[in-house]
């Protein structure tokens, strides 16, 4: 059974059982995407910049450009590999309209 959520947005989204949650995993590659895919799973949405649960610190602050292009590259590869009646919307996810992504149940 699919759990449902509101993003912070207002969007309805959808928490995923753990069939899905297997194959969003299986996408990540390294622990920045293992951290996001995580959270997306646990959520059913994640903002940009907060994806992997908080800000980044210190010298990875450096790197936002970088940390935001894995994410858009994990995100891809999770909407190519989610079954038909899941889908991976990109839009207004956080508070103020803040980018990000969000699942929903197509059934």
């Amino acid at each position: 059974m699919t759990k449902t959520n509101i993003t912070p947005y207002g969007e309805d989204c959808i928490i995923v059982d753990e069939t899905v949650r297997e194959i969003i995993l299986s996408q990540a590659k390294g622990n920045y995407q293992i951290n996001v895919a995580k959270n997306l799973c646990d959520n059913g949405y994640i903002i940009g910049y907060l994806a992997d649960g908080g800000t980044l610190k210190g010298k990875a602050g450096e790197y936002q450009s970088k940390y935001a292009r894995s994410m858009n590259n994990l995100m891809d590869r999770i909407g190519e590999n989610l079954p038909h009646n899941v889908v991976l919307i990109a839009g207004k996810v956080g508070i103020k309209g803040a980018f990000g992504y969000y699942l929903v149940n197509l059934l």
